[in-house]
């Protein structure tokens, strides 16, 4: 676990297992199994993208379908899969 980052804790706990109930089902929500350690976080993906604001993250994912997919997102709580975010981002040097 990261703790050395403010709040991260919190992203820890989105990992546990969720269900969602409507009045007449209960769905269960199943996440993919996830290296923790692989987990980054959004100043880890600026980083790899050369990008000089984490903030810019958000653009990336409006402008770039292909951007990867967050492996938690949990209110302001984003992870990603490092080798993902390194995979798109030498196929997009490459195109």
């Amino acid at each position: 676990m990261l703790k050395h980052r403010p709040g991260h804790v919190d992203c820890w706990r989105t990992l546990q297992s969720h269900t969602l109930s409507t009045s007449s089902t209960t769905v269960a929500i199943v996440a993919r199994r996830v290296d923790v350690a692989q987990l980054i976080g959004p100043s880890e993906v600026a980083e790899i993208l050369g990008l000089n604001n984490p903030g810019s993250i958000s653009v990336y994912r409006r402008r770039y379908s292909t951007f990867p997919i967050p492996a938690v997102e949990k209110g302001r709580c984003v992870l990603w899969i490092r080798a993902e975010i390194e995979a798109w981002s030498s196929q997009r040097k490459r195109s």
